[in-house]
């Protein structure tokens, strides 16, 4: 049974779509300490093709004394109307895409909402999206469930373990903190992505700009093409 874990990103890319296509259990890692800003922490921001450029999408959040404990823990701020921002960026950079209202469905779905908890905010989007492109969002379960007190590789194997898991599906990018001896010393096989997608045509630039938010792929390719595209990207056994 292939597992994945993942922290509950702002409307991610569409290589955490292929990860939880490519799992029988999706793990959202709501209970950990958030990264102190930097360019892995992808809690409340998102690139976005605005004006032809890769350009970072942010929801603000509520700031606390001392930094919140745990993911699932942040507020969002309402203080500026950071909704109206997205709606007039998408409107500007997005109107002439070939599938405009399938990608606005998602974006008013996203700024009709005024839940203040960015994890609870975000697993919304997500199931959404996941609904939208037919994935089985059953699969999606919070880690906060199991209260597990272990860290980092450990508590992925911890999580594997307690779900009857017997491969871990990661991304390309984990063999640079994964203690893999961690999880085959647990019989537990550790599978890379492919995160292989075609390129397509995009506005404002004639240069393909990767890597942005899976609204991008929506606006200009429509939910089929990018199912198809998930579907084709698998993993590669290690």
């Amino acid at each position: 049974m292939k597992i994945a874990v993942h922290q509950p990103n702002f409307i991610p890319w569409i290589g955490f779509f292929n990860k939880i296509f490519l799992s029988e259990y999706f793990v959202i890692l709501d209970d950990v300490k958030p990264a102190n800003g930097g360019p892995g922490n992808w809690l409340n921001r998102n690139y976005l093709n605005f004006g032809g450029q890769k350009k970072l999408f942010t929801v603000p959040i509520r700031q606390v004394p001392g930094g919140y404990k745990k993911i699932n823990e942040i507020k969002i701020s309402f203080k500026e109307d950071w909704q109206k921002k997205l709606i007039h960026g998408i409107e500007l950079n997005y109107k002439r895409t070939d599938y405009y209202r399938e990608g606005m469905n998602i974006v008013e779905r996203i700024c009709s909402r005024d839940e203040t908890n960015l994890a609870t905010f975000n697993l919304s989007i997500i199931c959404y999206v996941c609904d939208f492109l037919q994935l089985n969002q059953a699969k999606i379960i919070l880690a906060s469930n199991f209260g597990l007190a272990s860290s980092s590789t450990q508590r992925i194997r911890d999580l594997i373990e307690r779900l009857g898991g017997s491969t871990y599906v990661c991304g390309q990018g984990s063999d640079s903190y994964l203690q893999e001896d961690v999880l085959t010393q647990s019989s537990i096989q550790v599978c890379y992505q492919e995160n292989s997608y075609p390129k397509y045509k995009q506005p404002h630039t004639s240069d393909f700009l990767e890597n942005l938010s899976i609204l991008d792929w929506i606006f200009n390719q429509g939910w089929i093409k990018t199912r198809k595209a998930i579907e084709g990207s698998k993993y590669v056994k290690k």
